[in-house]
Formats: structure tokens, sequence, C-alpha cells
């Protein structure tokens, strides 16, 4: 009989701590509204007047931020009009070392080998609409050639991927170095030569 009453007491203890631990309607919109708040907040620190502190508050967003200000900070530098900007919002989201997913379309659809070795060594696929995609991990930055290397490789030249120079973004998916642009949509487009194939690649930023 005691064990009974003990475990009754028990259940009753649970749910009181059950209903106390509820969540209700008004501490719920209180949340959403603060949340709402904080985002206003860095919209404002994102369009401050000193270009020098905007672009402070970009970076860090990108870099340490959750998804939704991350989100956010990019679309802000991206879609920016400003050159400077929006080449600072590629390089923050390429020092945060993300995994960039590209897809790779070959002039005229041919695909010799030397192009799907070429997209092996980055562990990419081939698709039956005769493109491919290729997931491309940012490593760490190398001081001495100016470029963000690809995944975790030696620091060497011979292993970058992107790099932003004078005003121009380029890429080395190819074996050399080629031009990219960033289009309206947010994305980084270019055709540099792949195992021999002019290939038009698109690059997905995240915006």
């Amino acid at each position: 009989m005691a064990i009974r009453q003990h475990a009754l007491a028990c259940l009753l203890a649970l749910s009181a701590f059950a209903a106390e631990a509820q969540v209700s309607l008004g501490d719920l919109d209180a949340a959403m509204s603060a949340r709402d708040d904080e985002m206003a907040a860095f919209r404002e620190r994102l369009n401050d007047p000193d270009p020098d502190r905007a672009l402070t508050a970009m970076r860090l967003l990108i870099a340490k931020g959750d998804a939704d200000q991350r989100q956010m900070a990019i679309e802000h530098g991206l879609s920016s009009t400003n050159t400077d900007i929006r080449l600072a919002a590629v390089g923050a989201i390429l020092g945060s070392r993300p995994i960039l997913v590209s897809r790779w379309f070959p002039e005229d659809g041919e695909m010799p080998n030397n192009f799907r070795n070429r997209v092996s060594a980055f562990n990419g696929t081939t698709n039956t609409d005769k493109s491919a995609r290729v997931p491309l991990q940012i490593g760490k930055y190398l001081d001495e050639a100016n470029c963000w290397l690809i995944n975790d490789a030696a620091a060497s030249p011979r292993n970058c991927l992107f790099r932003i120079n004078s005003g121009e973004i380029s890429t080395y998916v190819g074996g050399s170095w080629a031009q990219l642009d960033l289009d309206e949509a947010g994305r980084l487009v270019g055709s540099p030569m792949i195992g021999g194939i002019r290939t038009e690649i698109v690059v997905d930023l995240g915006l």
C-alpha cells in the first residue's frame, strides 16, 4: 500500500512539474517579439552609415551568427550595389569555411575522361542531364598565396581553390585560374577549362 501511495505522489508531482513547464501563448509571443527586435537591431547595424562598422557587423554575423543571422547578412552583402561590400561578403563566406555546392555544365554536354576525373577529384558526381554536381569544401586561408585552400589540403599554392585579388574573384577548379562573376542571384559563375572542356560553373553561396 505504501508503494502505491508513493507512486501516486510521484505521479502528482510530475504532473505539477509538467504544468509549470508549459509555455503560454504570452511567453511564446514575448520570445518571438524579442527575436524580431534583435533581428531588426542587426539589420540596423548592417546599414550603419559608417562602412567599416557595417562591414564588421556583416563579417561577424556570417562567421559566427546562427542560421537566420548568417542568412540575413549574406543576403545583405551579396545584394549590395557596392562592389566592395559584395566582395567582402564573398570573402566572409569563404572565410567561414563552408561546403559550397557547385554545378558544372560542360560545353556541348561532352564528358571525356579528363573531365570526369576532375569531377571525381573533388568527390563530385555526374548527372543524367550531362552536368556534374561538385561539393567544394573551403579550407583555411593561405596568406602567402592570398587564397583559400581546398578542404584540409597542404598549405601550398597548388592547392588553392578561390581567391579575391584586385577586385576580382577567381577559382582554380580547372587546374588554372579562371575569373568568376557574382550574378544577381548571388551565385559565382564563370567558364573555366576543366579537363580540356570549356565548362560553365555555378557556385551557390547560400543566398
